[in-house]
């Protein structure tokens, strides 16, 4: 490293130096991280949802139902209506009123994997399959 004189000075790798005061609030917040993450990913508990009168049919709910399910945002939530609105218009050979029959049919809608549907099913309810005519 050049000096302003033109000689050259070696710098030396050293370790900065940390006071106590910020150790301690870096261990501190650490220890508030593993205790509070855990219960951020838990499964939520269950409610009044878990009831069967109290779910939810995705294909008949508003965007304000399907979005206070967990991992559900607004976006998702539309995405779910504008799913099963194309859906229940494009294929005639389908049942016209259900676009899910399944909470597996939910992976169909961008942005729904198989870990949201995993976290969601217990709060929704379907129609069942109509039977296929020979």
């Amino acid at each position: 490293m050049a000096t302003h004189h033109g000689e050259t000075q070696e710098r030396s790798f050293s370790y900065p130096r940390v006071d106590s005061c910020r150790l301690i609030l870096v261990v501190l917040w650490m220890m508030a991280a593993w205790a509070v993450v855990p219960k951020l990913i838990a499964p939520a508990p269950a409610g009044p949802w878990a009831t069967p009168e109290a779910r939810i049919d995705p294909n008949t709910a508003h965007w304000w139902e399907l979005s206070a399910l967990p991992r559900i945002g607004m976006t998702s939530a539309e995405g779910i209506i504008r799913y099963r609105e194309s859906a229940t218009t494009h294929p005639p050979s389908q049942d016209p009123t259900a676009a899910f029959y399944s909470a597996n049919d939910l992976t169909h809608v961008k942005g729904i994997g198989p870990k949201t549907v995993d976290r969601i099913n217990r709060f929704l309810t379907f129609p069942t399959r109509p039977e296929q005519s020979r």
